[in-house]
C-alpha cells in the first residue's frame, strides 16, 4: 500500500486492553500490527466489552457481573470498521499504484498544466485518506517538508469532505471546490 495513507487518528480500528507495553508511534503503525495479526490462525473478533452470558432468574445465586480477567495480549477490534477499511483500501489500491500521470489523456494533462495540480487524493467513510503526488515536470518542485496526509488525516470529519457531502445532497449535479481561500460551489 505504500506510505501515502493515513487512517482517522481518533477512531479505534483495533487497540489492545493494555496499552502499556503496546505502544505504537502511529495509528498506520497500530494497523499495520494488526493487519498482520489478522492473518495469522487463531485470530479472533473480540470486542471491548464482551455480553454478558444469559443469567437464570436463580435467585438464590451469586450474580457474575460479568468480570473476567484480561491478559496482557488482549484486544478489541471494531469488526465493522475494520473490514470496512480493508474493503477500501482494496478498492482503492489499483487507483493509487504507479504514475497516473503516464495514462492521462491529453484534455486531462492540459488540466493539470492549466490550474496547476500536483495532487490527488481520496477520503473513505472507513477513515482511510490516500493521496497520490502527480509527477509533471512543468509543475514546480516545492518540498515544504508537510505530508499532505498529516494535514488531512480526519478523512469524513474534514470540512472540505462535509461541504462536498452537503452540496451534493442540495445538488447532486454541481461541484464543490474547495481551497485555502475559497469554496466554490456550482
Amino acid at each position: 500500500m505504500g506510505d501515502h495513507w493515513r487512517v482517522h487518528p481518533s477512531w479505534v480500528y483495533c487497540r489492545y486492553h493494555y496499552l502499556e507495553g503496546h505502544e505504537f508511534n502511529k495509528p498506520e503503525d497500530e494497523l499495520r500490527h494488526f493487519l498482520a495479526l489478522m492473518s495469522r490462525p487463531g485470530w479472533r473478533w473480540s470486542e471491548q466489552y464482551e455480553a454478558y452470558s444469559s443469567i437464570d432468574e436463580d435467585v438464590d445465586e451469586e450474580p457474575n457481573c460479568g468480570r473476567q480477567t484480561l491478559k496482557h495480549d488482549d484486544y478489541y477490534c471494531n469488526k465493522e470498521l475494520m473490514q470496512l477499511l480493508v474493503f477500501d483500501a482494496k478498492a482503492t489500491n489499483n487507483s493509487f499504484r504507479g504514475d497516473y500521470m503516464e495514462n492521462l489523456s491529453p484534455r486531462a494533462w492540459d488540466l493539470v498544466h492549466h490550474y496547476g495540480i500536483f495532487i490527488r487524493f481520496i477520503a473513505t467513510q472507513s477513515g482511510l485518506t490516500r493521496w497520490h503526488h502527480l509527477k509533471t515536470s512543468k509543475l514546480p518542485n516545492v518540498d515544504d517538508s508537510v505530508v499532505f496526509g498529516d494535514l488531512h488525516r480526519r478523512a469524513v470529519n474534514e470540512p472540505w469532505y462535509k461541504g462536498a457531502i452537503f452540496q451534493s445532497e442540495l445538488d447532486s449535479e454541481s461541484i464543490y471546490l474547495s481551497g485555502k481561500n475559497y469554496i466554490y460551489c456550482g
